[in-house]
């Protein structure tokens, strides 16, 4: 079975904005926007492209700070959420949000050549190998020679020494998920299937699946579509990169 746009479908929405409120609060977003501004090399007022924005949580942040910010997703209603929190800020730099599929940027329009991109936690949902080449390839296309580019992506190692395979959230406002993980070692990739309930009950069930990568495979990537390695992180404070770090945080340059 394949997974489908979750964040298109307003049940999951509604659970997905509420867990994500609580679980990355606004001070959160700052500090991890800190350490990007930390580990990449940019003067304010650079433009800056954010690949699978979600609800605009980093692209908003980074335009607060001064920089010009697009934020591209495939979720109307996540970018619907971006737009409306973004209204509600003041900020010296600007941010717009475009509907798309990085698997396709070159067909969204954008002009700027980017001297930073920042994929946060997205990359390898619903994706083939091919797929996140392809993506890279095009965010490639988008960048300034030089320009940085730091993707987040789950830490594979420590997922796999820490694996659970059922796990249960509720929300203040009173959705609950359901959550049956498991971990395909042929295809490298982690399985959820998720009952979500709404506040009055109503239960929907998601399939969703991750792409995992160890960091020789995901440099591997890279390395073939031109980009050149700078630093590996294990999370937002910068630690060391290990099998117990929660992250696996690239940063590289487009030479």
């Amino acid at each position: 079975m394949e997974g489908e746009n979750l964040w298109s479908d307003p049940h999951y929405l509604g659970y997905y904005l509420d867990m994500m409120k609580e679980r990355y609060p606004e001070n959160q977003t700052e500090r991890e926007v800190n350490f990007i501004e930390k580990v990449i090399d940019l003067d304010r007022g650079a433009s800056i492209l954010d690949a699978c924005c979600g609800c605009g949580r980093h692209a908003i942040s980074l335009a607060k700070r001064g920089y010009d910010v697009i934020g591209v997703d495939l979720s109307k209603s996540l970018l619907e959420h971006a737009e409306a929190t973004k209204n509600e800020k003041s900020m010296p730099g600007s941010v717009e949000f475009y509907e798309g599929d990085i698997l396709n940027l070159d067909e969204l329009g954008l002009e700027k050549k980017y001297q930073g991109v920042i994929c946060m936690a997205s990359l390898g949902y619903y994706m083939t190998d091919e797929d996140v080449k392809t993506s890279l390839q095009k965010i490639k296309e988008t960048m300034t020679p030089g320009g940085w580019l730091l993707i987040d992506l789950i830490n594979r190692e420590k997922l796999i020494k820490t694996f659970r395979n059922k796990n249960w959230i509720k929300t203040e406002t009173g959705y609950r998920c359901l959550r049956f993980t498991s971990f395909n070692l042929e295809m490298s990739r982690c399985e959820n299937h998720k009952y979500v309930n709404d506040p009055d009950g109503n239960e929907k069930e998601f399939f969703q699946w991750l792409r995992t990568f160890t960091l020789r495979e995901f440099l591997n990537i890279l390395e073939e579509v031109g980009f050149n390695f700078q630093k590996v992180y294990g999370s937002y404070t910068r630690e060391q990169y290990s099998v117990d770090s929660p992250r696996m945080i690239v940063i590289c340059t487009n030479e």
